[in-house]
C-alpha cells in the first residue's frame, strides 16, 4: 500500500507537469496506490 500524498509528492518531484491533477490517471498509478 503506498501512500497517496508521498506517492503523488515524488510525482510531482519527477513530473512538474503533473502539479496539477491530471484529467487521465495513469495505470501504474491505479495499480501503485492499490
Amino acid at each position: 500500500m503506498v501512500n497517496q500524498r508521498q506517492f503523488w509528492a515524488e510525482v510531482h518531484k519527477n513530473n512538474p507537469k503533473y502539479d496539477r491533477k491530471p484529467r487521465v490517471v495513469p495505470a501504474f498509478t491505479i495499480q501503485a496506490l492499490q
